[in-house]
């Protein structure tokens, strides 16, 4: 019985952190919980009631009413940056469609179909944002797999897809749009001209309304097509993150 309620403890402060963070969170910081914070189960349960029991072939089954200090949790969450230590600035999940002309079509992270990629204009923009200590999900290596969250996108642009993953990964807001870069047609001598076009929209995922429009343009010269490409998309960038501050 005495093992069966230590095990529901474990099970209760398991299911507070899993109510702090998203299930890709929990999952990347279970070495962490268990030896951070299970082995500290004290200073987090702060009380405990066996509601009652029941053995049957030697096993005890037990329901315990538990009370877990959920700030001092989050504090050490906070410490150990799992949690977003800036309440006052919102956790933001970004989808950035990207092309050049060198692509048949856009590349992207979610949806059907998806390609791993780096987005030029999204590493710009979330390495100012992160500068200004907002927290960023879903970059890099990390992005998530939709369908572990249970989470079908009809298509790239299926922006209430985007939000529900939003709200399964507890972010605040969503970023969705597209950047895209072309050659113009101007030259000046060898040098080449590319213009740069990102358009986004931002979305407060407590009230599901837009929140943000950003639409910017930017140009780039340069001998070759692909510093081109990403030289513009650079420049658009810089204009889009600070639109998004």
């Amino acid at each position: 019985r005495n093992n069966a309620v230590e095990e529901a403890l474990d099970v209760a402060l398991q299911n507070a952190f899993a109510t702090l963070v998203s299930r890709e969170v929990v999952a990347a910081n279970l070495e962490f919980f268990y030896n951070q914070i299970l082995k500290n189960r004290s200073d987090y349960i702060l009380t405990y009631r066996v509601l009652g029991s029941v053995e049957s072939r030697g096993y005890v089954m037990v329901g315990v009413e538990t009370k877990v200090d959920l700030s001092s949790l989050e504090e050490r969450l906070t410490r150990a940056r799992i949690l977003n230590p800036d309440k006052d600035k919102p956790t933001i999940l970004f989808f950035i469609a990207e092309k050049t002309p060198d692509e048949l079509l856009p590349n992207y992270w979610w949806g059907k179909n998806p390609m791993p990629y780096q987005s030029v204009a999204e590493k710009v923009i979330v390495n100012r944002l992160l500068q200004e200590r907002y927290f960023i999900l879903g970059t890099g290596s990390d992005r998530p797999d939709p369908s572990y969250y249970n989470v079908n996108f009809g298509s790239i642009y299926d922006i209430a897809s985007a939000k529900e993953l939003g709200r399964q990964m507890k972010a605040d807001m969503i970023v969705f749009g597209k950047a895209s870069s072309s050659e113009a047609i101007n030259r000046m001598g060898e040098q080449m001209t590319f213009n740069a076009e990102i358009n986004l929209e931002a979305y407060d995922l407590e009230t599901g309304e837009k929140a943000v429009v950003s639409q910017v343009e930017a140009a780039a010269k340069s001998e070759s097509a692909s510093l081109g490409y990403a030289a513009s998309l650079q420049n658009a960038a810089e204009l889009s993150a600070l639109d998004l501050k």
